[in-house]
């Protein structure tokens, strides 16, 4: 139906001691949110600021630029870290579909009680939706009048907080959110940069992202190469942060210690840097892991192209569903990274 729904209850090891959420929530932002830049500065300030609230923020940004992530940050800081964080990916679904989903089997009412949507299951915790454009707003219309209806539950605490995430499209600094919701005295908004607009952030998130990796998969932690970090700088990296989260992931999974060199790198990210002279280097190139990394890049391409569906990725690769299954599998690829 064009959408994604995940209700996650955040596992007990991340929660903070409830007598002291403060000092923990600054320590979680501290850990979670990567980067030097003057965005990851004020972005910490953010979240602890939009934590200690119930009012609904409108989180705005091109795909991949950590909406969700700053989302589900914001919820693990807040009051409501206890509860569920329910997420929905608003994707090419019809509003009467979405509206089924949040609300129910109707928008009537009366036939609210009959059937819980995802408002009613994120109660004491926090519904967010993402996904959203010009397209979507009389669905956001009907949140908000429920929110301020108090519909559910006349008690601020046993509602869901909500959450929106905006869509703007690359090279566009036009907001999508309505301006009825954008003037709304109860919604605040943060406007999240590309990463091509916070170079300085880049290798802190390689960085990270690579320890995470080789934690995951119990590899041995690698360097980057000064070559790699440079070319991986220069590129500008039009699906952002995930974009380059799931290079890395992919980069760790190929490479042996002890350092990701800038001949592993994908040839669109050498060329961009002038560095295609390293495409076929003196020392020759093992052909068979030449072919397993373009192998794994293609398949990364169509999961990004189709949001991590994988029967829609096997047809762009023209294969069978059960091919990539077992290609997926086989090369550890995070399948969840594309969502």
């Amino acid at each position: 139906m064009g959408m994604q729904v995940v209700k996650y209850n955040f596992p007990t090891e991340t929660h903070f001691a409830i007598e002291t959420p403060a000092d923990d929530a600054s320590q979680l932002i501290e850990k979670r949110l990567i980067g030097v830049s003057g965005w990851a500065e004020n972005a910490r300030r953010l979240v602890a600021r939009h934590a200690s609230h119930d009012d609904t923020v409108n989180l705005e940004g091109e795909p991949g630029t950590g909406k969700a992530f700053l989302a589900a940050l914001i919820h693990q800081c807040s009051a409501r870290r206890e509860g569920p964080f329910v997420s929905l990916t608003f994707g090419s679904a019809s509003a009467d579909v979405a509206c089924s989903v949040l609300f129910g089997s109707s928008l009537s009412p009366e036939e609210l009680r009959d059937e819980k949507g995802l408002i009613e299951q994120a109660r004491e915790g926090t519904l967010y939706v993402e996904g959203l454009s010009d397209s979507a707003s009389s669905v956001v219309e009907h949140i908000v009048n429920l929110r301020r209806q108090s519909r559910f539950n006349s008690r601020r605490e046993d509602r869901a907080r909500i959450m929106l995430g905006w869509d703007i499209q690359p090279g566009s600094h036009d907001s999508k959110v309505p301006s009825g919701i954008r003037n709304a005295r109860d919604f605040e908004s943060i406007a999240i940069p590309p990463l091509r607009e916070r170079p300085d952030d880049i290798e802190a998130l390689i960085v990270h992202f690579v320890k995470q990796r080789c934690a995951q998969t119990r590899k041995e932690v690698r360097t980057v190469s000064p070559e790699a970090l440079k070319a991986l700088r220069a590129y500008d990296w039009p699906r952002n942060v995930l974009e380059l989260r799931t290079l890395v992931c992919r980069l760790v999974n190929q490479t042996r210690p002890p350092s990701i060199e800038v001949s592993f790198l994908p040839a669109y990210v050498r060329d961009r840097n002038g560095c295609d002279a390293d495409l076929f280097p003196v020392s020759g190139v093992d052909l068979s892991n030449e072919i397993r990394r373009r192998e794994i890049e293609l398949i990364c391409e169509a999961l990004k192209h189709s949001r991590g569906l994988q029967t829609k990725a096997a047809r762009l690769l023209q294969i069978k569903a059960t091919t990539l299954f077992m290609k997926i599998q086989r090369y550890g690829i995070d399948v969840e990274a594309f969502r």
